[in-house]
């Protein structure tokens, strides 16, 4: 975690200070060369508590002391000669030594900027001519020294020398808190605001709690008094921070921008958008597309009425036309004008007709006996439903096993750990405003609502209790109480990882009120410290008069952008102090591999969540969130929602069971009624559902809660609308006098029977192809779907007809529904009618949706709806709002809110390196690292580019480095210290048994018992092979502290996977952890990943181009939300596959089915892509996100299509009226109301209920999009379809219109011998009887007059062959 990058804090400015602290400069009117102002160390500073130098105006003197000699020429190269004199003491050189160790440590990575910064202290400590440039201006006297103690001085330089010392270490990176280190040395003032006077006046003001003495900085600023007593400003030579420093590279890109090359890395060129004019040109496309389509059929409308017009009138001067030609019957065929295609399909039809009438004759012969096996077969299957798992894990329903996402968390998992579980609240203060407050040293400054005093006293308390409460819990029958400590993340001491704005007084409430005044007399309090932490969140002590520690109580810091949100920006500079909630977090390990621990997780979850629901706090507003809470929420969701659902399905239950009755009078509706059938028909349609996922528990196949919830819909309308057509095909048909009732339903079957078969092939085939996706809920969802698509369709061929076959029994013999038991002898049935919607659809609908304008308007309406939709669909938002999958009343949304509105920073992402590279080499090296020498396209440099064009780029920080901060944490520093020790084997070293183990820099030495890791002589190179692994453990097991900050235990404990699989130390993985940007939105969440991972590919390359790298080897990117959203990168390209591989199927069978037919297969799926096209269009203006579950619903959609179409289709196909429009309004006035009343009617209902459920997911995903489904699916079937149909309908079925006239023509001589012997010798056939011939309607058999069906002949049914 880079919020526990380290204790750095130490190293401050205040390190700075002290290390001045130590120059001693005496108050003198001499200012001439070879003269110190300071010599040697006087006592303590009244006024600082610090040791203070001694005021002297003499010459320099000779150091001979050996140790000061070394010191000198370490810390001091330019001063130390032979025979050095100098201005300082050993002393002065030891004191120097421990103060500029935190800034070597901090700055090394840019040796200019340790160059120039050791020489301006060396040049105010040691230079002989100190008082040229240096003048006393106030000292005292200490008891037991004889000469005075310096208490003030000035220091003047020059503007160059000032600047050229700023400008080096001004971007210096810290990378193990993604901040500079100015940001640490400047007051509190902003990098970026940071200025030379700023800077230099803070590590010279005796209030930063580290100069021994004021120190007053004058640049450029020499008056003509001073200059006239020799005072010359200090102008020594400073290194650009892209020149190289003895042996050391130049500072890289990261720290010294100037240096860096005018190609940014990171970029990709933006190609610039398809656009004609101000309009994108996927938009002009189909807009042109549109009116080119309208405008050629309309020149077609108008060239076929013109045409029309001039045969009509051709007719009307010809004489020789009579009343029969003009009635326009068909043609007598003979067999030779039926081609193959149409005999091999005449063949297959007769056969499946055969078929089905042989199985729906047995089947009503034997009723009890296959309802029996019926429920033997569903039983049997159903009890698979005992094995069969849920899956509620996210995860597992949106990310295949195989993807990208979830190889990367596996990867990222076993080389690491699974990532934290999160608990957090969000808390804010409503019934507070801000306030000013007077500051100690900035004066007046605003403060928002949640930093009052008792505020946070309150968030105090209850931080206090959520972290000690005792839960109890149970685990293989042992209870025992836990609390937070038992489960919390830990990476230094035994303190949790609690990240909130009270670490920064380490939860001390004494801390929390302590006031001290400082020497301006004014009082600092905690509204000081707070100011100081939030720019210094590392600082050990801070710099206000309190002298409190910064660092979190767990050992890392607790970073501002993490903990305040809602605060204000101004010029780019973050005002977190005028935050208006504070974010508080508990970091909670994710064990669950280990049971106990992972039950023990979820136990004191439940707890949390328990208590803050009955938290009451009239000063807090709090928004809460565990782990589990999203998990937790959707199953209460679904729960929920089982009152909606029920009901829904008991509103579809109850409109089947009434709409397959015939009414007729009302003595008679106990008898007609058909509830039993109906509910018989529903129940069946149900346990195909139960079927199916038992068939699949048997296999392993878990199911999920989008199966459970959208398939019965599916199955329900393909079901119920096999049911409508069943039940109305018989009872329109008519009884042969000699047919039995068994004979009779296995005819219907045998008409209806091959329509049932292809739409249930084409589906379920559909479905199994579907799920050849990798997203698991879909393809789970298509294998459930695909399988109770064929178990219905054998239960509705079989044990629906056997249910048939007792109603009708049951009916015919005046029994009464559901009471069958009684019986009305006295009332005789009544002869059978066409229902109001099929009456209304025979006499009105059809042949007013067949009207020559009707059909003008139908076509151009629809294409341009079409068009409409496609424009917008490309406009459709990808993705799934984490809030809309919770319930309306969620304590979940109140938590998505307050991050939407108060969230600073996004979440961390993780750059891993895979094993396979190598870290030893310097070459490897320089691929990896942002400091001195490392390659300007390394992984942390590219990284470091993208956090500075956020425009372009998800990336908040740069990233923080384990191999940066180990190079300076091993490498020794100037003055012979180092982070790295380990345990001489002197002989009076008391730690003599520890020998060459790890020595900690904290560890007190009164002579030397460590010694450094790398010979003084390697100091400023690399580690290299086994040197490099050798002690890159002892630095993953450092704590940081004031003595050294780079320890790596805190931030990057974890951050390094080490492996001994060979006898020697390797690593196999490594990872460098930043921050994303504020992300809100699914879109964003997305853009984020895919950002993430082209920056990624950009790494890979470069390291791939100077690297002999093995094909396993990867950089990839991990963020917890990335196997979430990975989805949505590809969704319109695993839509497009989905759907199109779902129409192959459809197309096939229908083209087969259809008699080898291609022209009504692709009217098939022509409108199967318009319903699909325009549900995505109104998916638009409805706000219905694409993503999984719209896909699933999609895929539904194809399904259900099949219902609205493919009957239509077929029933023109068979018909053999003579004209495209009088087949298309027959096969809507006979299939029209039963695919209406099947499949719109039956969902129409129950889909509204859906309306009021409370979880939003329901109300979108499901009433919205079964809705347009249903709608749109409705208006396609029964209106636009007839009337494409009429226009480039396939033509009329030569093989079934042959049969029909050859048996035509037998019963015509049949007739016509019955006439011979009644004494008719010539008998004519008549106009009537010719119409007749060439009709097949089943409205003939129940008695609908030709002309209440509309087929009386007109002007406009020219059809030729």
């Amino acid at each position: 975690m880079a919020s526990m990058f380290g204790k750095n804090s130490s190293f401050l400015l205040p390190i700075c200070m002290s290390l001045i602290c130590f120059n001693k400069v005496l108050s003198s009117n001499l200012h001439t060369t070879d003269r110190c102002v300071m010599y040697g160390e006087c006592g303590i500073n009244p006024e600082t508590g610090l040791q203070s130098n001694c005021e002297y105006n003499g010459p320099p003197k000779l150091l001979t002391d050996p140790a000061g000699l070394l010191l000198l020429q370490d810390l001091c190269p330019k001063l130390a000669s032979a025979r050095p004199y100098t201005c300082c003491a050993k002393e002065q050189l030891q004191t120097l030594l421990i103060s500029i160790r935190f800034i070597q440590q901090a700055m090394q990575r840019c040796p200019a900027c340790v160059e120039n910064f050791v020489s301006m202290y060396c040049d105010m400590t040691c230079n002989p001519n100190q008082s040229l440039y240096m003048n006393v201006t106030r000292s005292y006297n200490v008891s037991g020294y004889a000469t005075s103690t310096v208490a003030e001085l000035y220091y003047f330089m020059t503007r160059e020398y000032a600047d050229g010392t700023f400008d080096s270490c001004k971007n210096v990176q810290f990378p193990s808190a993604n901040i500079r280190v100015i940001d640490l040395m400047c007051d509190g003032v902003p990098a970026d605001q940071c200025t030379p006077e700023i800077w230099l006046g803070y590590l010279g003001t005796i209030d930063n709690g580290y100069a021994p003495f004021q120190i007053t900085y004058r640049i450029d600023d020499v008056t003509e008094e001073e200059a006239s007593k020799g005072i010359e400003p200090l102008d020594e030579y400073t290194y650009s921070c892209k020149e190289p420093v003895g042996n050391s590279t130049a500072c890289s890109c990261q720290d010294c921008p100037i240096v860096c090359s005018v190609k940014n890395p990171t970029i990709a060129p933006t190609p610039e958008p398809w656009e004609v004019g101000e309009i994108s040109g996927f938009t002009f496309t189909v807009i042109m597309f549109c009116i080119i389509l309208s405008s050629l059929f309309i020149v077609f409308f108008i060239m076929h009425e013109r045409f029309k017009l001039k045969e009509q009138n051709a007719i009307d001067d010809n004489p020789e036309y009579n009343t029969f030609k003009t009635e326009k019957i068909s043609p007598i065929l003979t067999e030779n004008d039926i081609n193959m295609f149409e005999k091999g399909g005449k063949k297959v039809d007769d056969v499946l007709k055969r078929v089905f009438t042989s199985l729906g004759v047995w089947c009503a012969r034997h009723p009890y006996i296959v309802i029996f096996l019926s429920i033997v077969f569903i039983v049997a299957c159903s009890c698979g439903n005992l094995m069969l798992a849920i899956t509620t894990d996210p995860v597992e329903l949106w990310s295949a096993p195989d993807s990208q996402s979830r190889w990367e968390k596996d990867y990222y998992d076993q080389a690491f750990m699974p990532f934290y579980r999160t608990e957090q609240l969000i808390i804010t203060a409503p019934n507070r405003t801000s306030t000013i407050h007077e500051t100690w040293n900035e004066g007046p400054v605003e403060f928002g609502p949640v930093m009052d005093k008792d505020i946070l006293e309150q968030i105090l308390e209850l931080q206090e209790y959520i972290t000690y409460m005792k839960v109890p819990f149970t685990y293989k029958g042992v209870t025992k109480d836990i609390s937070l400590s038992d489960i919390c993340f830990k990476p230094v001491n035994d303190k949790c990882t609690i990240t909130s704005s009270l670490q920064y007084w380490q939860n001390d409430l004494g801390r929390l009120n302590q006031e001290t005044v400082g020497t301006n007399g004014r009082v600092a309090d905690y509204h000081d410290h707070f100011l100081y932490c939030m720019r210094a969140p590392l600082s050990v002590v801070d710099t206000t008069p309190l002298a409190l520690p910064c660092l979190s109580e767990f050992g890392g810091p607790s970073l501002p952008y993490v903990i305040v949100g809602g605060f204000n920006v101004t010029n780019g500079t973050e005002e977190y102090n005028t935050g208006q909630a504070h974010s508080l977090t508990f970091v909670v390990l994710n064990k669950k591999d280990e049971d106990e621990h992972y039950q023990m997780s979820l136990t004191w979850e439940s707890a949390y969540l328990e208590y803050m629901k009955n938290y009451k706090n009239e000063n807090l507003t709090i928004a809460y969130y565990a782990e589990r809470s999203i998990e937790d929420e959707i199953v209460r969701s679904s729960q929920a929602d089982v009152v909606t659902i029920v009901v829904s399905y008991i509103v579809i239950f109850a409109y089947i069971a009434l709409a397959l009755g015939e009414f007729s009078r009302c003595d008679r509706i106990l008898i007609d009624s058909k509830i039993t059938l109906g509910l018989g028909g529903v129940l069946m349609i149900l346990m195909c559902v139960f079927a199916s996922t038992g068939i699949y528990g048997y296999f392993g196949v878990a199911t999920t809660l989008i199966i459970i919830e959208v398939v019965p819909f599916l199955i329900l309308a393909i079901g119920a609308d096999n049911m409508f057509i069943l039940v109305l095909d018989f009872q329109r048909s008519k009884r042969g006098e000699k047919e039995s009732l068994e004979e009779h339903i296995g005819r219907v079957l045998g008409e209806v029977g091959p329509s049932m078969l292809m739409c249930g092939l084409s589906e379920s085939i559909a479905f199994f192809l579907g799920a050849l996706t990798e997203m698991p809920a879909v393809r789970t969802f298509a294998l459930y779907a695909g399988m109770a698509v064929l178990i219905d369709f054998a239960l509705q061929v079989t044990a629906f007809v056997a249910l048939l076959t007792l109603d009708c029994r049951r009916q015919e013999s005046n029994r009464y529904d559901i009471c069958c038991f009684i019986r009305d002898k006295k009332n005789e049935p009544p002869k059978r009618e066409l229902g109001f919607l099929q009456q209304f659809m025979a006499s009105h609908y059809a042949p007013f949706i067949v009207k020559k304008w009707v059909r003008l308007v139908v076509m151009i309406f629809f294409l341009t709806f079409t068009c409409v939709c496609l424009v917008f669909m490309a406009k459709l938002p990808v993705g799934l709002d984490q809030d809309i999958a919770m319930p309306k009343d969620s304590y979940v949304i109140d938590y998505f809110n307050g991050l939407a509105k108060y969230l600073s920073v996004g979440p961390p992402v993780y750059f891993v390196t895979t094993d396979g590279y190598n870290y030893t080499s310097t070459k490897g090296q320089n691929k990896v690292c942002g400091g001195s020498g490392c390659d300007e396209d390394s992984l942390t440099q590219q990284i470091y580019f993208a956090s500075k064009i956020k425009e372009h780029t998800t990336i908040a920080y740069p990233a923080a480095s384990w191999i940066d901060d180990y190079l300076d944490w091993i490498t020794p520093n100037i003055g012979q210290s180092s982070c790295c020790r380990t345990y001489t084997d002197n002989f009076l070293n008391p730690y003599r048994d520890k020998a060459g183990e790890f020595c900690s820099a904290s560890v007190e030495e009164t002579f030397p018992v460590c010694s450094s890791c790398l010979p003084l002589t390697s100091r400023g190179e690399r580690p290299q092979n086994d040197e490099f692994m050798e002690f890159l453990p002892f630095f993953l097991q450092d704590i940081p502290t004031d003595i050294c900050s780079k320890g790596g235990r805190a931030a990057y404990g974890d951050a390094v996977d080490i492996v001994n699989n060979t006898g020697e130390n390797e690593i196999r993985a490594t990872y460098f952890m930043t921050y994303h940007t504020i992300l809100k939105t699914s879109q964003e969440f997305t853009n984020g990943l895919r950002q993430a991972r082209a920056l990624c590919e950009s790494i890979e390359k470069s390291m791939r181009e100077d690297l002999e790298l093995g094909p396993d080897f990867k950089v990839f990117a991990y963020s917890l939300f990335y196997v979430y959203y990975e989805q949505y990168l590809d969704m319109v390209e695993i839509a497009v596959f989905n759907i199109c591989i779902s129409l192959v199927p459809i197309f096939l069978v229908s083209f087969l089915m259809l008699g080898f037919d291609v022209i009504s297969a692709l009217i098939i799926i022509i409108n199967i892509l318009m319903i699909v096209f325009d549900t995505l269009g109104i998916m638009y203006f409805w706000n219905i996100d694409f993503n999984a579950i719209s896909l699933v619903n999609l895929t539904m959609a194809v399904g259900i299509s099949v219902e609205f179409i493919s009957h239509i289709v077929r029933k023109f196909r068979t018909c053999t009226l003579p004209t495209r429009k009088k087949r298309a309004q027959e096969a809507l006035a006979t299939t029209g109301s039963s695919v209406l009343s099947g499949v719109a009617m039956t969902n129409l209902p129950g889909i509204v209920v859906l309306a009021f459920a409370k979880s939003q997911l329901f109300n979108i995903y499901y009433f919205r999009m079964f809705f347009t489904i249903t709608i749109v699916g409705t208006f396609h079937g029964l209106v636009f379809l007839p009337v494409l149909l009429s226009y480039i309908g396939p033509p009329i079925n030569k093989a079934k219109l042959f049969e029909e006239q050859q048996e035509k023509q037998k019963q015509k001589k049949v007739d016509c011998k019955v006439d011979v012997i009644s004494g008719h010798d010539n008998p004519v056939m008549t106009s009537d009887e010719a119409t007749t011939m060439t009709t097949d309607s089943p409205y003939e058999e129940i008695g609908v007059h030709k002309k209440e069906h509309n087929i009386a002949l007109d002007n406009d049914d020219i059809t030729k062959f």
